[in-house]
């Protein structure tokens, strides 16, 4: 996949943000989810709080893949 969002040269650098982004998420859901379980008493709450989180990251796909793609044409 880093292929495909980085040029080749970029790879270690961009690795390293794709593994720091996926560790930080695995670190910081489960304890906001449990959260939010905690103070509404259910889980409900919790599963809906993944819809906007889902929406957020692609949005900021949809960011990475047009830059991308300007940043490919100036080139």
């Amino acid at each position: 996949m880093l292929s495909v969002v980085r040029r080749p040269r970029e790879g270690a650098r961009s690795s390293g943000v794709v593994i720091g982004g996926f560790l930080a998420g695995m670190m910081i859901g489960p304890l906001v989810f449990g959260w939010i379980v905690d103070h509404t008493g259910g889980y409900t709450p919790g599963w809906i709080s993944v819809v906007p989180v889902f929406a957020v990251a692609m949005c900021l796909s949809a960011v990475v893949v047009v830059k991308g793609r300007r940043t490919a044409l100036r080139d």
